[in-house]
């Protein structure tokens, strides 16, 4: 049998506990949220995995986030741009 080694270092902590106390138990994240994580994601030395954890999501969200904005999907219409009705 082995002896596990143990670190001497003290893993890392939580920069942020979110606790959810309504009824309502999923969060709403805005587009620029979104934006903003999926654009994270792309940053030297970061994953979507490192990301989704350190903002307390799953990881499948955030891949869904970054398919969703390469199809355009977070691009609000502008003012003035023909708009095709979805029926």
């Amino acid at each position: 049998m082995t002896d596990c080694m143990v670190s001497s270092e003290d893993p890392p902590r939580a920069e942020r506990v979110e606790v959810i106390t309504s009824v309502q138990r999923r969060r709403h994240w805005t587009t620029q949220e979104k934006v903003r994580l999926v654009e994270e994601t792309y940053l030297p030395g970061q994953s979507v995995s490192l990301v989704a954890r350190r903002h307390g999501l799953n990881a499948d969200q955030l891949f869904t986030w970054r398919r969703l904005m390469e199809r355009g999907a977070f691009t609000a219409a502008g003012a003035g741009e023909e708009v095709v009705p979805a029926f």
